[in-house]
């Protein structure tokens, strides 16, 4: 546990964890589709680097590819999941943003591809986005695999350049097939990925 919260009685944790939006290490049932040890076939604008937050191990940095966007995509050839009937669950990503600016994360099958864009709630500290497949309708199909998930961190208005010292690290993407929609929770400041 977090040495910050030591001071706080059982149930006052809970329910700071709660009103925060702090959320477990991995959600149960939840399957790891890639970190920094591994899980694709192919990366490009990737760069392995130490927590920026002070934690143990190594996490995944984006590269700035234009004045207004940094990026990462991940690559598996046989794919990272399927998408499941009722276009049912959620991919979730752990990342952690510097400066100011919005995170577009494009899942991709093939030719086909959703884009879905958020906030994070909290700048410079671990959070988790729920990205839910009930938005691939249209896009994406039941059946088809997701193969290709790339990941930026755009400037808020469209031209505008980011800051200079902007950065998006990820620590892990995993799919949980009961997660609905969320909105990006922050984890505790100091906090370091868990996994």
């Amino acid at each position: 546990m977090n040495e910050a919260y030591a001071a706080f009685p059982l149930a006052g944790l809970v329910v700071c964890l709660s009103l925060a939006g702090c959320l477990a290490p991995r959600p149960p049932g939840a399957a790891l589709l890639f970190d920094a040890a591994g899980g694709t076939t192919w990366t490009n604008h990737v760069k392995l680097v130490p927590d920026p937050a002070g934690g143990e191990q190594k996490v995944l940095l984006g590269e700035r590819v234009a004045k207004d966007s940094c990026q990462m995509t991940f690559i598996n050839d046989k794919g990272f999941f399927a998408v499941p009937d009722g276009l049912r669950g959620a991919v979730i990503m752990r990342l952690l943003v510097r400066g100011e600016g919005q995170v577009r994360v494009a899942l991709v099958s093939g030719q086909k591809m959703k884009s879905y864009y958020r906030r994070p709630l909290a700048t410079n500290q671990w959070c988790e986005i729920t990205l839910p497949l009930a938005e691939l309708k249209g896009k994406v199909d039941a059946g088809d695999r997701i193969n290709d998930i790339t990941v930026w961190l755009q400037a808020l208005q469209k031209g505008a350049p980011l800051a200079a010292d902007a950065r998006i690290y990820l620590d892990r993407v995993v799919f949980d097939p009961a997660a609905t929609a969320g909105p990006a929770a922050p984890e505790a400041a100091g906090s370091s990925p868990k996994r």
